[in-house]
């Protein structure tokens, strides 16, 4: 990425990927830098509003997050991974109805989308229901059966017995 950023500086996709590099390499700062810089270059392109929803929420910046997720939504209406991720930071700010509601679209859309159902799966169980979450759960096995081992231990801790059962 660097070498194309050197030929072309405002090359928005070479920053937007070059963003999940600092991702992988544990570096929030500079990820959002240059997705900040590759928004600035294309505005309306919903995979980086997405991306920097996801580096926010996971910055702990739930509330900046959902902004960028609202955008991506408004942009592509159909973008199944942003309903997931909005999902995700409107359940860590507590908002649970509109994060289940957020977490159904995006299974709508996508099925088979395992993030989405284990997400689900954990918030259903933290809101009290527990069959709906033992029915995600039965579906992430047949999914991918080892994702369920890895979700954080907080995660495992609020399924509790439905993984068991």
């Amino acid at each position: 990425m660097g070498r194309a950023l050197d030929l072309k500086p405002d090359y928005a996709w070479a920053l937007a990927r070059r963003a999940r590099v600092w991702r992988a390499l544990g570096d929030p700062r500079r990820q959002l830098a240059d997705l900040d810089q590759a928004l600035t270059l294309s505005p309306d392109w919903p995979w980086a509003r997405c991306e920097r929803g996801d580096a926010l929420r996971a910055a702990g910046r739930d509330e900046e997050a959902v902004a960028d997720l609202d955008r991506a939504l408004s942009l592509d209406p159909a973008y199944t991974s942003a309903y997931a991720s909005r999902g995700a930071s409107l359940a860590n700010l507590g908002r649970h109805t509109e994060a289940l509601t957020d977490l159904d679209r995006a299974v709508e859309l996508r099925p088979g989308y395992v993030w989405a159902l284990c997400r689900r799966a954990v918030l259903h169980a933290l809101v009290g229901r527990f069959e709906k979450a033992r029915a995600d759960v039965e579906s992430v096995r047949e999914l991918e059966p080892g994702a369920l081992e890895r979700l954080s231990d907080t995660d495992r801790a609020v399924l509790g017995s439905v993984l068991t059962g």
